[in-house]
């Protein structure tokens, strides 16, 4: 322990440091042929030589034959953030919602972002918006532009392209580095085998007892055609409505859903998200009534995307970004007909409007 009252002791508690290590060590090796002067660099070395055993525990080393992700660890913000995917076949740095909740950002924080994007599965995810932050890399900093996004991902962000050609890095995911200059020197970031495969086995393990597998293990229940669905019994399909002749019929006045009630539907669609395996007992009363799914309208595994012109996540049901873009680049109307489209469009937008 080195506790620093007054001055710059750095000095003393590496000289104090690298003494107490075991001369077999390889840490201490390094610090004798490459020192450092400053606790900080020291703090960053250690990581590295913790990475470093951990990967040759594992039996992995600096093996070449592997196929394993580049993860670095870089200060975003200000924190040391881990589990960074560096992949430069990517044209955009993503965030997701481990990290978005980790800054404490807000969604006052971010400004909107329009373009669509697709996920490793090839499915549309949700934007949430776009924030730019400082990223750091030893002493250089980027100020990096960030799409956040409401997705699963067992990375806490995806450092792309736009990143490496501002910074003038160079990676390398067989060597699991990123070398890059600062200054008069060529400084390198040193990726972890380790974490990398525990990402890849939380993504791989993410997907068990998931809906992905529903196809298959109700193949019975799915139509691909009309003359694959069997006769239903009329008894179950037919019903009489409890209509008083007497009554004269009146039209219903438009209304709004109320506060309590778009609160309500929120939290059941949070019930229908965190219980996937209630599935079961639908397929059952479908296999009882003799109904089927049509299968080429059935969208299966998707956490978020778009239902029926509106957005569907496990916060509920939102608005869709397209509709609101719609409408805020129309010209103002100049005529009746044009207020009447005008009227039509803000019509689909109704429930959203308190």
């Amino acid at each position: 322990m080195f506790n620093e009252i007054d001055g710059d002791f750095d000095d003393v508690a590496i000289r104090t440091f690298k003494v107490g290590l075991p001369t077999e060590y390889d840490l201490r090796k390094s610090l004798t042929t490459k020192p450092v002067k400053s606790v900080r660099r020291l703090m960053d070395l250690i990581e590295k030589y913790k990475q470093v055993k951990e990967d040759q525990q594992l039996g992995k080393g600096n093996a070449k034959s592997h196929d394993d992700a580049l993860m670095v660890t870089l200060k975003i913000k200000g924190y040391d953030v881990k589990r960074l995917l560096v992949d430069q076949g990517n044209g955009a740095e993503i965030m997701y919602p481990d990290l978005y909740n980790v800054l404490n950002l807000k969604r006052e924080d971010l400004t909107a972002y329009d373009s669509s994007l697709l996920g490793f599965d090839g499915k549309f995810v949700v934007l949430v918006g776009q924030i730019r932050l400082p990223v750091q890399a030893g002493s250089e900093v980027v100020e990096v532009d960030f799409i956040v996004v409401d997705a699963y991902s067992p990375y806490t962000a995806i450092i792309a392209r736009p990143w490496l050609h501002v910074l003038g890095a160079v990676s390398s995911t067989l060597h699991l580095k990123v070398k890059y200059p600062s200054r008069d020197l060529i400084e390198e970031l040193v990726g972890s085998q380790s974490v990398a495969r525990k990402c890849w086995s939380s993504a791989a393990s993410s997907g068990e007892g998931r809906a992905d597998n529903i196809p298959q293990e109700n193949i019975d229940v799915f139509a691909w055609s009309a003359y694959e669905a069997p006769r239903v019994d009329p008894c179950f399909i037919f019903h009489h409505l409890n209509v008083n002749l007497v009554v004269i019929p009146r039209k219903q006045p438009h209304w709004h859903s109320s506060k309590e009630h778009s609160e309500a539907v929120k939290e059941e669609n949070k019930v229908v998200f965190k219980h996937v395996r209630g599935h079961e007992n639908i397929f059952e009363i479908l296999r009882k009534h003799k109904l089927r799914l049509n299968a080429s309208k059935c969208s299966l595994g998707v956490g978020s995307g778009k239902f029926l012109g509106y957005m569907v996540t496990h916060r509920g049901i939102e608005i869709n970004p397209n509709q609101v873009k719609a409408i805020s680049s129309l010209q103002p109307p100049w005529n009746p007909k044009e207020v009447q489209k005008l009227t039509r469009m803000t019509t689909a937008l109704n429930r959203f409007i308190s």
